[in-house]
């Protein structure tokens, strides 16, 4: 993931009012993170 979007998902997480949204924002940052794990395992052949 690159390190401008790391940094997005951090301030929107730091920014959150409320533990929902903090919780959403990790959720979205996770599952992104994830999913690129996947692209550069499949791209790799493992």
């Amino acid at each position: 993931m690159s390190p401008g979007r790391k940094e997005r998902y951090i301030r929107d997480y730091n920014a959150s009012k409320n533990e929902l949204e903090k919780i959403m924002t990790y959720a979205k940052f996770s599952l992104e993170a994830k999913e690129r794990e996947n692209d550069v395992k499949d791209d790799k052949g493992i």
